[in-house]
């Protein structure tokens, strides 16, 4: 389990939220739904609330802001205000695309630890940008990393799946949930993962009308403790594992594609959408493989260069 406990609280590697649903881009497969989802933004009230309660329970290394596109948020330096206050973690990372990550104003640069951009075929910032980026983090002493995706996995399903073998299957090996600790806090509740949150706002099939039932509420509570634990450790897939593939879903190059047909892909069962070699992998090899289909290494930004424009995709 990514976690351990020491006196009653839960120490972990991080804590996500998902500040703001929309987003600039419109990534095919996006795990967060954000080309599905309306314009909607978290409060720095809820956020510093809900981290206030949790943060006598868990302690996190760092928590992650992130979307949508966190920077469209009109209150962004209050959330990362707000995270500051609960104590709750060590550093604050920005997680983001990038692509207006230069108009960002000198004190988010001050107020943030690190920032993480994500860089997808066909939507990298251009050079002049990248410079300001460079000097800014230099400037404020901020940890600026750099991914590229070139390559997505299939995130869920519209049909998903009455197997209830292979949803086991995909929840045992879902490395977001069991290994890398992609807990999630949104609106008083806490997560096992992103998806856990977005599935059941849209799908017609889904029998869960909302998504708190895949998620356990933050509590001042003697017991919290032990509850978050018993929710962690549960052996029992969510409701939304019906539709979702986990980290198992098929390989495909990273494309955009447009709002109005992002949805054409997923309507097909579990069962077509899932690599069953990767799945086995993990299931015979553990959940630390790292998966070099999916993503190149992480860069910091002073080894960082743009990718080459004949290598980038758009279907916008």
């Amino acid at each position: 389990m990514p976690y351990t406990v020491k006196d009653g609280i839960i120490y972990t590697s991080a804590c996500e939220i998902a500040i703001v649903q929309n987003c600039n881009i419109s990534c095919r497969s996006c795990g967060h739904l954000s080309p599905l989802l309306e314009k909607d933004c978290l409060s720095p009230e809820q956020v510093f609330q809900d981290l206030s309660v949790l943060a006598k329970y868990y302690h996190c290394e760092h928590v992650r802001l992130l979307g949508g596109e966190p920077l469209l948020h009109p209150q962004l330096l209050d959330i990362v205000n707000a995270v500051r206050q609960t104590g709750i973690c060590d550093r604050i990372r920005l997680v983001t695309n990038g692509l207006i990550l230069w108009k960002m104003a000198d004190p988010l640069w001050e107020a943030l630890d690190q920032v993480y951009v994500s860089v997808y075929p066909g939507r990298a910032m251009t050079s002049a940008h990248l410079d300001i980026c460079k000097q800014k983090a230099k400037q404020y002493n901020v940890e600026l990393e750099f991914f590229n995706f070139d390559y997505f996995r299939e995130s869920y399903s519209e049909l998903g799946t009455n197997d209830q073998q292979l949803i086991g299957r995909i929840y045992k090996t879902c490395q977001m949930a069991q290994h890398w600790g992609c807990y999630n806090v949104y609106e008083g509740y806490f997560y096992k993962c992103p998806e856990s949150i977005f599935l059941s706002r849209f799908l017609p099939n889904n029998p869960s009308s909302q998504s708190t039932v895949d998620g356990i509420k933050i509590e001042d509570s003697p017991n919290f403790a032990q509850d978050l634990i018993a929710y962690l450790e549960s052996p029992t897939p969510l409701a939304s594992c019906k539709y979702c593939l986990g980290t198992v879903g098929k390989l495909f190059p990273h494309e955009q594609i447009s709002r109005k047909h992002w949805r054409e892909p997923q309507q097909h069962p579990i069962e077509e959408l899932v690599d069953l070699e990767y799945l086995s992998r993990l299931e015979n090899e553990g959940l630390d493989i790292f998966d070099l289909g999916a993503s190149s290494t992480l860069i910091d930004a002073e080894n960082y260069h743009l990718p080459e424009p004949q290598t980038q995709v758009s279907s916008l």
